[in-house]
């Protein structure tokens, strides 16, 4: 992406994003270099300045975008990676529920009885995929996929996906990480809730 293009381009130390696009053969507009520019910013990888922040020298190294980057970096931090990686895998693509014809009021009181209570659209798709996990060490994937209105190629995309961001080194070595591990400042709600992690 855009983004992850003016990353590089800051981490090699070639000055402005939108002068040096402007260069290529077949240049950006400058609203989507800004556009992408200003994304950074919010995610604090960029500075008003337009330089690479400490945080975004992290994320310049990782083959995936910024702002799946930021969730695994946060997500070792607060020792719940496992889920964050399933999160991340899964953005970008369809949703594995399928919706038949005349069954939608199924499928909603799977994805109620599977959300445990958490209003979270993301705590669904975690404890789905987790089932479904589990169901294919025992052998019943098909009937799983077939009684929760899963989509099996979903899944499995969803899961080579999974294994690709869990064999970063941000993610390899990351069990034991703490918001001090990292040469960037962590906010400090994010500081607060590794803290009763930790407790």
């Amino acid at each position: 992406s855009l983004n992850e293009v003016v990353l590089k381009i800051k981490a090699l130390k070639q000055g402005k994003a939108e002068p040096f696009l402007a260069r290529a053969m077949n240049p950006p507009s400058p609203f989507a270099v800004r556009r992408a520019i200003v994304s950074l910013q919010q995610l604090t990888a960029l500075d008003e300045m337009e330089e690479l922040t400490p945080l975004g020298a992290h994320l310049a190294h990782l083959p995936v975008e910024p702002h799946i980057g930021k969730m695994i970096l946060f997500g070792a931090m607060l020792s719940c990676l496992d889920p964050v990686l399933t999160i991340a895998a899964s953005l970008g693509f369809k949703e594995p529920f399928q919706y038949p014809l005349n069954r939608q009021r199924e499928v909603d009181r799977i994805r109620e009885r599977l959300s445990y209570g958490e209003e979270s659209d993301h705590a669904v798709l975690v404890n789905a995929f987790k089932g479904w996990e589990e169901s294919l060490a025992m052998g019943n994937e098909h009937r799983y996929c077939r009684d929760h209105f899963l989509s099996r190629s979903t899944l499995k995309v969803s899961f080579s996906t999974n294994v690709f961001f869990s064999s970063l080194p941000s993610a390899h070595s990351s069990r034991s990480l703490s918001p001090h591990s990292f040469s960037f400042p962590v906010p400090l709600h994010v500081r607060l809730s590794f803290t009763l992690v930790v407790i």
